[in-house]
């Protein structure tokens, strides 16, 4: 009995050393990805967007206005928010549209206070942005819909001009990791009008028409670039640099997208309004100018076993016939290291081994010996069933891994070499 107490002992030990072990292999791929992400920065250079490049983002907005005579509180889901480049000149000319949801309160002086929910509402409008420095020029938006005010709805619509003098951007090309920058102060106008036809009838003492007309201006502020770092998106894996402004502003911009993948702002500091921004990337049809083929979806087996190694192949070619990197995403949140260069045209193979049941989308990109890199292929699905022994392992053991983890390891050895 001492020595099976002893022995039982000894494989505890066994078994939590392996789980230390791995943990520590587990922070060691992480900070190589890291390193691996430091290494391949390098300069963030103005992207050229082609005439007709789209991007749709996953966004909300909310937005208080507060003066001596109006209260204004705003909130807008906007999902998705479609941007078009329909004119390339010295100025980009971007149309933009969205469906909106969302909730509208006004406060008059004098008046009583208006609140309800927006229906059936849309937002369509036009974006200008200097091409030489991506600053932003002017915002011309107009939002039409019903708002229905205790169940009663009403006609709505906003037309909003905001201009900026001179353009504003919390960006500075060229910049990289390290770089920190000033954001001028920048003036800009709201001009415009809130219609509300038929709002008398429920209010006499609320107007049909509300008139905008303000002068403001953004405060100076310090950004920097402080990393460089893969993040997840609906896009696929992307690198991008993080981008910070104080404790208002954090913004991930990846190169290969041409633009914003993700952004959160928040800017409460002016005496007459506040506003928060939060969007994500979700599609874009952008491609870096001179980078490689979109691949087409790898190729290998769609089905397999845990803890075994499988090969994938994937091949494009590239315009300029440059070398080409591959690299592969594996679908659980690991990604292979950049394989290359080789000729274009030419296949390349990688060998992945995943250790748990479950299912996988497997994609690819490619870069050219420039880093010009074109976005994720399409997924190659790929599962690793659970098996008959895993199915009774689920059943009988979750109580036990609850409550005695170390033993789970020590039972699944034995049973796994029972016939059932």
């Amino acid at each position: 009995m001492k020595k099976r107490i002893i022995i039982i002992l000894c494989i505890m030990l066994l078994i939590n050393t392996a789980f230390a072990s791995s943990a520590i292999n587990q922070q060691q791929r992480i900070n190589a990805e890291r390193q691996r992400c430091v290494k391949e920065s390098q300069n963030c250079s103005i992207p050229i967007w082609p005439l007709g490049t789209e991007w749709a983002y996953q966004t909300s907005l909310s937005f208080e206005m507060n003066d001596e005579n109006t209260d204004l509180s705003l909130y807008l889901s906007l999902n998705p928010l479609q941007v078009e480049l329909i004119q390339d000149a010295s100025v980009y000319l971007l149309q933009i549209n969205s469906p909106v949801s969302g909730s509208l309160s006004i406060d008059l002086e004098g008046f009583p206070k208006l609140s309800g929910n927006l229906k059936n509402t849309d937002l369509d409008g036009f974006l200008k942005i200097y091409k030489n420095n991506l600053t932003v020029k002017e915002l011309d938006i107009d939002i039409s819909g019903r708002l229905s005010i205790n169940l009663v709805p009403i006609n709505l619509n906003i037309d909003a001009l905001i201009t900026f003098d001179p353009g504003y951007s919390f960006f500075q090309f060229p910049f990289q990791v390290g770089d920190e920058w000033s954001v001028e102060s920048t003036g800009f106008t709201v001009t415009g009008e809130i219609l509300l036809p038929g709002i008398t009838k429920l209010f006499d003492s609320i107007p049909d028409e509300i008139t905008m007309d303000y002068s403001l201006a953004t405060l100076g502020k310090k950004a920097n670039c402080t990393a460089y770092e893969n993040i997840s998106s609906s896009v696929g894996i992307l690198p991008t640099y993080r981008i910070s402004l104080e404790e208002q502003l954090e913004c991930y911009y990846s190169s290969v997208v041409g633009n914003i993948v993700r952004i959160y702002l928040d800017d409460d500091q002016s005496e007459v309004f506040d506003y928060e921004l939060n969007a994500n990337l979700r599609s874009t049809n952008y491609v870096m100018p001179g980078s490689p083929i979109i691949p087409e979806a790898p190729t290998g087996p769609n089905s397999g076993k845990p803890n075994q190694a499988y090969e994938y192949t994937a091949v494009t070619t590239d315009p300029e016939s440059d070398d080409i990197y591959y690299c592969f995403d594996w679908g659980d949140g690991t990604l292979s290291a950049w394989i290359g260069p080789v000729a274009s045209g030419q296949s390349v193979n990688a060998s992945k081994t995943w250790s748990e049941r479950g299912s996988y989308a497997v994609s690819v990109k490619a870069k050219d010996v420039h880093g010009n890199q074109c976005p994720w292929s399409n997924p190659l699905p790929v599962t690793m069933p659970k098996n008959k022994n895993e199915l009774i392992r689920t059943l009988l053991f979750d109580w036990l891994q609850d409550h005695f983890p170390m033993l789970n390891e020590l039972l699944t050895f034995f049973l796994d070499g029972l016939p059932i």
